[in-house]
């Protein structure tokens, strides 16, 4: 086939004029009008051979493709289903219904549409590129890898298949694998907003925050005020340490979906980088109410509750975290704080314990250490403490007003005892 649509509509065009109203004319054009993303002109076309000749299974087939493109996807399922009454397990009708219901999010429905698919065409690339994501809407992704690989096999330099498996491998914990599709996506369609985007969370994923910024400025650009693209870039900039670019690419991602979770999540955050923490716990609040339960918004909802002094409610936040992830630094650290400021000494020093062999000498975990156990007037275990403390920051106020202090102290000690002795 050479592809000449353009040609083809052409001659169409002169069929229609010579014999008007031919229902296989009308169609004919209706699909080549499709391939030219004359979308409209082909729907006009397919509902004039569906009034000239009802019930064609051919007609409804390609006019449910039609609607589709034009984001009408219930009508595109009416036809479909359709033309599926008429001609039974016709793996186009079945292949093109399976994404009309993935865009409907009836992903069970897609996939069962798109194996039946898989069933008479074994080796067909749609197929298997759309089942591929249709899996990973169903969070199965290792049969999504599987099914884009087998595409890419297939259909090698393929930028849909590329820019799906990358995202898959990305679920996967593949950030490494997940970068070579979506670069390799990018050099066959570039400044294409999705691949950008996702390499962007890629990017960041790895730790190339800058790089990570630098495409999802460009999605932004291709395709202004998109939620994920705002989404990921404020935590971006955040980590970053641009609170407040971040605070503004949330606020435009929480006004496009309010009940966002992740949103929510993030932005509580950033909030609290701020400074705003009853922002910050009017946030998580609200996605604590979308998602109960959830590991991140109870931990960071702990530490806002702690810089607003509701030590009790941080507590039991922090509590629930541990018996949903046991053993996160993070967590035992937080609430080491703050059952030291509750005066739960040994509770204190139980967690900060656990934190300290998981993370070794780590700053936040050292620090609380030895505020606790200066609580404790165990001063010589607090100084060893700050001592490693010394060797990580250096500089740090609190380190030498403390070691300063500790000379003084030692100082004393020996005057007592010289004049005891005297």
């Amino acid at each position: 086939m050479l592809d000449d649509y353009q040609g083809a509509l052409e001659d169409l065009d002169k069929a229609n004029v010579l014999e008007p109203n031919n229902a296989i004319t009308l169609r004919c054009r209706g699909e080549v009008k499709k391939m030219l993303d004359d979308y409209q002109g082909a729907l006009d076309d397919l509902d004039k051979a569906d009034v000239l000749e009802p019930n064609d299974a051919v007609t409804l087939r390609r006019r449910g493709e039609v609607k589709r493109m034009l984001d009408d996807y219930q009508g595109a399922l009416d036809d479909l289903d359709k033309a599926d009454v008429l001609e039974p397990n016709h793996a186009i009708t079945l292949r093109r219904r399976g994404e009309v219901k993935r865009m409907l999010d009836d992903y069970q429905g897609a996939l069962e549409d798109l194996d039946k698919a898989h069933v008479l065409e074994p080796n067909d690339v749609i197929t298997l590129r759309r089942r591929g994501e249709v899996k990973r809407m169903l969070d199965d992704y290792q049969g999504a890898l599987e099914d884009l690989d087998k595409a890419d096999v297939l259909e090698p330099n393929d930028a849909v298949t590329l820019r799906r498996r990358g995202e898959v491998k990305r679920m996967l914990d593949d950030n490494q694998g997940a970068l070579e599709d979506l670069d390799k996506a990018d050099v066959l369609e570039p400044n294409d907003a999705v691949t950008l985007r996702r390499r962007g969370e890629v990017k960041r994923m790895l730790d190339d925050n800058q790089g990570a910024l630098d495409d999802l400025d460009k999605a932004d650009v291709l395709e202004p005020n998109h939620a994920i693209t705002l989404r990921r870039r404020g935590e971006v900039k955040r980590m970053l340490d641009d609170y407040q670019g971040a605070l503004e690419d949330l606020d435009k991602a929480h006004v496009l979906e309010p009940n966002d979770v992740i949103t929510l999540r993030r932005r509580g955050e950033v909030k609290r980088m701020l400074d705003d923490y009853q922002g910050a716990l009017e946030d998580l609040d609200k996605a604590d109410v979308l998602e109960p339960n959830n590991v991140i918004i109870l931990r960071r909802r702990g530490e806002v509750k702690r810089m607003l002094d509701d030590y009790q409610g941080a507590l039991e936040d922090l509590d629930k975290a541990d018996v949903l992830e046991p053993n996160n630094v993070i967590i035992l650290r937080r609430r080491g704080e703050v059952k030291r400021m509750l005066d739960d000494y040994q509770g204190a020093l139980e967690d900060l314990d656990k934190a300290d062999v998981l993370e070794p000498n780590n700053a936040f975990i050292l620090t609380a250490y030895a505020h606790t156990n200066w609580s404790l007037n165990k001063y010589e275990v607090a100084m060893e403490a700050i001592d490693k403390l010394h060797f990580l920051k250096p500089n740090d106020h609190f380190v030498l007003q403390t070691r300063k202090w500790s000379v003084w102290r030692g100082v004393s000690k020996l005057l007592e005892r010289h004049y005891d002795c005297g």
